[in-house]
């Protein structure tokens, strides 16, 4: 649930516990030698169910610590995988590639959460709902591009 409820605050505020359903992704982070965000760009940033991951689970407390301490996200790998319908020079020509950069990588992960491993990695020029043999082409090219990423980081 990406909704930042009053529990969530009841926690920020060190008046209750993390959120039962918070603390399995959390988990699952804290194992994990590397992550791999997915998601597509909408209106130029990350879709609101996104937004609030990041606001309930990579939080104070796991992802950094009120004394500005790096947490349990510090020696990850972590590639965010932004799904763009237009081009990669077209995000950066415009400076949202470094907007996007700025929030996400140097001021979340770097700066917070003390992760010196950070990249944003586009899948670009995709048409939702356009089937024809050259789009398909493209998106199986883009597929393995993110296999041999993967296979790169295992």
């Amino acid at each position: 649930n990406p909704v930042y409820s009053a529990a969530d605050r009841a926690h920020y505020l060190g008046h209750a516990p993390m959120p039962e359903d918070v603390l399995l992704i959390q988990r699952r982070l804290a194992q994990a030698d590397v992550i791999a965000l997915v998601f597509p760009i909408y209106w130029y940033t990350m879709p609101a169910m996104v937004k609030g991951l990041f606001d309930r689970v990579i939080c104070r407390g796991f992802a950094y610590h009120p004394d500005g301490t790096p947490g349990a996200l510090a020696d990850k790998t972590v590639r965010v995988i932004m799904l763009t319908g237009g081009s990669r020079q077209w995000y950066e020509s415009d400076g949202i590639g470094e907007s996007l950069d700025n929030q996400i990588c140097r001021q979340t992960f770097a700066k917070y959460c003390g992760v010196k491993d950070v990249e944003l990695v586009y899948v670009d020029n995709l048409s939702m709902g356009d089937d024809s043999s050259d789009k398909r082409k493209a998106a199986a090219a883009q597929l393995e591009g993110i296999r041999q990423l993967g296979a790169s980081l295992a």
